[in-house]
């Protein structure tokens, strides 16, 4: 009883690192449409950023 209580304090952590896995794709569309309204937003804006001028 012993080793399967073992067992499931291990799949706990490979759960656990399974939504972290899976978590990592969404943060990276989240972050390419952040950057993507940005850019539109600067292109209508037309304007160069005072910390490029």
């Amino acid at each position: 009883m012993s080793t399967e209580h073992g067992d499931v304090r291990h799949h706990k952590n490979h759960h656990i690192a399974e939504k972290t896995e899976a978590l990592i794709p969404i943060l990276m569309v989240i972050a390419a449409a952040i950057l993507g309204v940005f850019l539109i937003w600067g292109l209508m804006n037309g304007d160069t950023p005072s910390y490029l001028q």
